[in-house]
Formats: C-alpha cells, sequence, structure tokens
C-alpha cells in the first residue's frame, strides 16, 4: 500500500510541474490493475487506438501491439474503498501485448499504465518503450521522453 501511495505523491507532483506521468500497473493497485484490464478485453472498438511495432535484434523479435483508450470515467467513479490511494490525473489508459520470439521459444506479455497524457498512441508508444528501458537504465530517459522535470 505504501509504495502505491508513493506513486499517486508523485503522480501529483508530476502534473503540478506541467508535464506527464506514465506508471505501469504491477500489482501495486491490484483493483486498478484487475478493472483496467477488464476494460480492454470487453471495450467497444470505438473506444480504442492500436499501434502495432515489431523490432527484430537481439537475435529475437519482438512485436508489440500498444492499444490506449481515453474512456477513463469509469476510473473516477465513487468505486472507492477505505485508504485507497487515488490518481486525480488519468487522462489515459495503455495496454501494450508483447510477443517475444526466440529460436527456440515465444514469450507473451502483458502490461497496463495509466497517463496523465492526452491520448496521442505514438507518444504513449514511445513512452512506454522507454518505460520498459529503465529496468536497465536510468530514469533520466523516461523524463526526458515525457518531459518530466525533477
Amino acid at each position: 500500500m505504501a509504495r502505491g501511495g508513493c506513486q499517486v505523491e508523485i503522480a501529483a507532483k508530476i502534473v503540478a510541474h506541467k508535464a506527464d506521468f506514465l506508471l505501469a500497473l504491477k500489482g501495486n493497485h491490484p483493483v486498478l490493475e484487475k478493472e483496467a484490464g477488464s476494460y480492454f478485453d470487453t471495450a467497444p472498438a470505438h473506444e480504442l487506438v492500436t499501434k502495432t511495432a515489431v523490432e527484430n535484434g537481439l537475435g529475437r523479435i519482438e512485436t508489440r501491439i500498444y492499444t490506449a483508450s481515453q474512456n477513463v470515467v469509469w476510473i473516477k467513479a465513487g468505486k472507492s474503498y477505505p485508504g485507497q490511494p487515488r490518481f486525480e490525473h488519468i487522462e489515459t489508459l495503455v495496454r501494450v501485448l508483447n510477443r517475444t520470439e526466440y529460436a527456440d521459444r515465444c514469450t507473451f506479455d502483458t502490461r497496463l499504465y495509466i497517463s496523465s497524457a492526452p491520448l496521442d498512441i505514438e507518444r504513449l508508444a514511445g513512452g512506454v518503450r522507454s518505460h520498459w528501458g529503465v529496468e536497465s537504465a536510468p530514469q533520466a530517459h523516461t523524463r526526458r521522453r515525457f518531459n518530466v522535470m525533477n
């Protein structure tokens, strides 16, 4: 819970500095993560924008399908539970389906994100791609990509 609460505080500070956040939902907000996943599974096609990217290198082929929606009214609705951290500036949801093909196997991964940025699939896809690099590179790259000030 503390970790999720910290994300809410950080997101608010980012927006206060006139920048946008892009945060992964990876178990830190399980209810929001589950509901976002369910939303993408049932969302009408007219609410979604999609982009597919294929990269070939380092002994693998990666296919990523980025899907985004600006339908976030349901997140801001009155559903809550005591102590729930509340993001106040979510404008876009993003789901990424990733398929990685190696010579001997394929892996599949689904990641969900929330963002304060308006729906711009190219910018969001670039931010997500940079986000994955954060795990092995300095976070400054993501800050520059999304114009986040310290």
